[in-house]
Formats: structure tokens, C-alpha cells, sequence
């Protein structure tokens, strides 16, 4: 395989690991996928990270963890309201 052409990502579940981190991502990789982190300091520091170090995120539903009635976000509901308060 040639890993040139390769986006890797490594995982971020459950809110920025610095050590994690350190020791997992690489230069040239693509970036980093993140969820259920607990508190909004944990997006700004992976926010800081992506821009200073030049990388991007992806997000798995919910980003920020928060108790709620819905797992995943109705971005196809033809209810608004739902749709709305699902997000």
C-alpha cells in the first residue's frame, strides 16, 4: 500500500488526550476524529492542536456529550422542532 496517498486519522473518543496524541499522530497524516468529548475546553484544545499543527477533524455525533432522549442527530426528519432539538 502506499501510504503517500493514504488519509489516516487516529481516534479521539471521549475528549483530547494530550499523551495520546504525542504518541499517536504522525506528520502527514490528515487528522483526527473526535466524540462524546466532556466540555467545550477539550474542542478548543483539539481546535488549537488542528491549527497549529495543520490538520483537520472529523466529528462523530454527539461531538459534546450531553444527556439527551436522541443517539444520533434526525438530520432527515421532516419535523423541525425534532430535528432541531435532536441537534
Amino acid at each position: 500500500m502506499n501510504t503517500a496517498t493514504c488519509n489516516f486519522l487516529i481516534a479521539m473518543y471521549g475528549g483530547f488526550d494530550e499523551a495520546k496524541y504525542k504518541r499517536d499522530f504522525r506528520e502527514g497524516f490528515f487528522g483526527v476524529e473526535a466524540c462524546m468529548f466532556p466540555c467545550e475546553k477539550d474542542v478548543d484544545t483539539l481546535a488549537r492542536h488542528a491549527r497549529e499543527d495543520g490538520f483537520v477533524f472529523g466529528v462523530h455525533y454527539p461531538f459534546v456529550k450531553k444527556d439527551t432522549a436522541y443517539r444520533d442527530p434526525f438530520l432527515l426528519s421532516l419535523d423541525a422542532e425534532e430535528r432541531q432539538e435532536s441537534l
